[in-house]
């Protein structure tokens, strides 16, 4: 397997050397990428390229309609109970994407806006009971009103209320809501045996988590109930019908699972990098929950050319948008990793500053 990814690799370097080699020689090949979430980097770990190299000699890159002959089917639910498990929820539904099949998903389960944490609690207005439908719970239907979906993020550094895990839950429950849990960024890094901080706490109708995008796809998941499962699967077909997960993507998702839970020296040192990136970023307007940082920009503008700054000095980073959409506030976001040593956050923190002390960023603010 060894020799066939090598031999991939020098085919792949031959066959567009004229393009790949100029860049290599202009670009230093030290990168610091604080664009991923993978926080353990367990993406360039052997085990992980070693199961996806096997899915992919024995099943193919792709989809294949003998998922169930060639037991690729078996593969995939295998992978979903283990999951399941470590997480503490009934069973496991996997997304094509994120934010757009969430947003079909909400508005599949409920009508309504989706109220946050901080919403939830400071209203003094009467919260409307949810709408239980029958797959869910056919004893509470009669006393449904109308839906309200109850959402938190397990990660939300722009969150002032604060209010932990519990307290939501309890609220959420209290208030009869659709209990949501956004657990994504903690996947890997946080939580019971590294698999989230929501992971066998939430009491929640809906867990959402993800395998980082540098596995070679974005994949999200449901921690949800088996009727709820079934229900999305009957009234949104053509949202899953496209995703079923690749031979390779479920060989690399195995090899997670396998390594998660011995990664808690890593998830150590990762604290370790978090507290003192917080220490040497004190004097910026940044804000860091956990191993996520947001710094605010205030014009598309000032977020490119910080951006760009940043990638002449090998670092990569995001630039999100946040709030209203007539009015957005602009972030650079970025995300920590255990790797990460002190020299490089010196130096990126000093790029930080400069930036917002030099005098040619002025008219930006």
């Amino acid at each position: 397997m060894k020799f066939i990814e090598q031999s991939l690799e020098k085919h792949f370097l031959r066959k567009h050397e004229k393009i790949i080699r100029p860049f290599f020689k202009e670009r230093d090949p030290f990168y610091v990428a604080l664009h991923s979430m993978d926080a353990l980097h367990l993406h360039t770990h052997p085990h992980v390229k070693d199961k996806i190299v096997e899915y992919t000699l024995a099943w193919g890159a792709g989809h294949s309609h003998r998922r169930i002959l060639d037991k690729l089917q078996e593969r995939e639910e295998m992978l979903e109970n283990r999951l399941s498990l470590a997480l503490g929820v009934e069973t496991i539904l996997f997304l094509p994407t994120y934010q757009k099949s969430l947003a079909r998903i909400f508005k599949q389960i409920s009508s309504l806006p989706i109220i946050t944490t901080s919403h939830m609690i400071a209203t003094d207005e009467e919260i409307p009971y949810r709408k239980v439908p029958s797959f869910l719970d056919d004893s509470l239907a009669s006393q449904a009103v109308e839906p309200v979906i109850h959402y938190m993020q397990t990660v939300d550094p722009l969150d002032e209320a604060r209010h932990t895990l519990w307290e939501f839950c309890y609220l959420s429950k209290e208030l009869r809501g659709f209990t949501v849990v956004d657990d994504l960024y903690t996947f890997t890094s946080r939580g019971k045996d590294g698999f989230g901080h929501a992971a066998l706490k939430a009491n929640a109708d809906l867990l959402i988590g993800g395998f980082p995008q540098d596995i070679g796809v974005f994949c999200a998941f449901l921690g949800i109930s088996h009727k709820l499962k079934e229900y999305l699967l009957h009234t949104l077909p053509d949202l899953f019908r496209f995703s079923l997960l690749t031979p390779p993507l479920i060989g690399a998702m195995e090899a997670y699972l396998d390594l998660i839970p011995h990664f808690e020296r890593q998830r150590e040192e990762l604290v370790e990098i978090e507290t003192y990136f917080a220490l040497q970023t004190r004097e910026l307007p940044l804000v860091q929950k956990y191993h996520l940082f947001l710094l605010p920009l205030h014009t598309p503008a000032a977020a490119k050319a910080l951006q760009s700054r940043l990638y002449r000095a090998n670092i990569s980073t995001t630039i999100a948008r946040f709030g209203d959409p007539s009015l957005p506030q602009y972030y650079l976001k970025g995300y920590l990793h255990h790797t990460l040593e002190p020299q490089i956050i010196n130096e990126f923190a000093a790029l930080l500053k400069q930036f917002y002390t030099h005098s040619e960023m002025a008219h930006f603010y």
